[in-house]
């Protein structure tokens, strides 16, 4: 998924395209290593949680964010400058 990514990024200096929406600090902690390239399972062990609760949270950033798959997720918070 980083490969991907890798010609999405925004300027270093660029403001966010659109709105920063309204996540937890665990959501945006998730959101960055989901960003790169990070399993549920290494989320877990990074964070010290059960994959079942990464799980949780993916599915929320889903709905939150109004996609439909991880990529998605990842390529539209990259390109909107989220992170």
């Amino acid at each position: 998924m980083y490969r991907q990514l890798q010609g999405v990024r925004p300027a270093a200096d660029s403001e966010p395209k659109a709105p920063v929406p309204d996540l937890t600090k665990l959501e945006r902690e998730i959101l960055a290593m989901m960003v790169e390239g990070d399993s549920n399972r290494a989320i877990a062990e990074n964070l010290h949680l059960s994959q079942n609760t990464i799980k949780f949270h993916v599915r929320q950033l889903l709905q939150k964010l109004e996609v439909e798959n991880r990529t998605e997720l990842a390529r539209k918070a990259t390109r909107e400058g989220w992170l």
